[in-house]
């Protein structure tokens, strides 16, 4: 069975008053694919996944999650914008079950929250509440959230922007277990250059505001892991060709 459109993006634009900030976007991401869109900061990005997610509306064009119409938040779509920390008041359990029953009205069972908490990690978590793990951790907790809500397209607006550089890593590859794991599609935006030669099966360049896509590069290689580190030459690579792409003018 071939991949499934997600989310198609058709002709986006939007205007603050009479300043434009988003211009004739269109793109589409697909059931296990990655997607990053990738420009400086202050381009529009934000402003963009907004309204991919239903809390903006465009001035022109439609956004189609699984062929229908964007309208609000839509059921199927994980949202996880910087600070996403989960439910705090709830602890990591409470918060993998409360995203289970949210997606589809129905509770996990106890053995399904230690299998989701385990391949994210947090397995030693489960009785901590939010306020208690570290930045890392906490974006570990949005990994299984997502994957108790059962997403098919799961928006993160830069989410590992606060993270040390080990933590990082971990969760870049994370990204893509998850993918591999689930058959989501994945709409993340960054403005590091290495992140999105890692993580993405495509990556949209794009220009400062207003926000347009300048150029699409596919990624080829096969995403190194850590048990089979090859392909990061490629990376390299990959990522001072989209830093270039980033210095050219528009």
């Amino acid at each position: 069975m071939g991949a499934v459109e997600m989310l198609s993006v058709d002709s986006i634009s939007f205007s603050y008053g009479a300043v434009p900030v988003v211009s004739n976007v269109s793109f589409e991401v697909r059931s296990g694919e990655v997607v990053v869109i990738m420009g400086p900061s202050g381009s529009g990005k934000s402003t963009l996944f907004r309204i991919i997610t239903g809390l903006q509306v465009p001035d022109q064009g439609e956004c189609r999650f699984l062929g229908q119409p964007i309208h609000g938040v839509a059921r199927g779509m994980f949202l996880g914008f910087q600070d996403y920390d989960g439910f705090p008041w709830h602890t990591v359990s409470s918060n993998i079950a409360i995203s289970r029953q949210m997606a589809v009205g129905q509770r996990p069972s106890a053995m399904e929250i230690k299998e989701i908490a385990e391949r994210v990690g947090l397995n030693d978590s489960l009785s901590k509440y939010p306020s208690e793990l570290s930045g890392g951790m906490r974006k570990r907790l949005a990994f299984a959230r997502c994957i108790a809500s059962n997403a098919k397209l799961v928006i993160l607006d830069e989410p590992f922007s606060s993270l040390d550089s080990s933590s990082r890593r971990e969760l870049q590859l994370l990204t893509g277990e998850v993918v591999a794991a689930t058959a989501c599609g994945v709409l993340m935006c960054t403005h590091d250059a290495h992140e999105a030669a890692l993580v993405a099966h495509r990556v949209l360049v794009c220009s400062g505001r207003p926000l347009s896509i300048r150029r699409t590069v596919d990624i080829q290689y096969p995403a190194p892991t850590e048990a089979d580190p090859a392909g990061y030459e490629a990376i390299e690579q990959t990522a001072h060709k989209l830093i270039r792409e980033l210095a050219r003018p528009p």
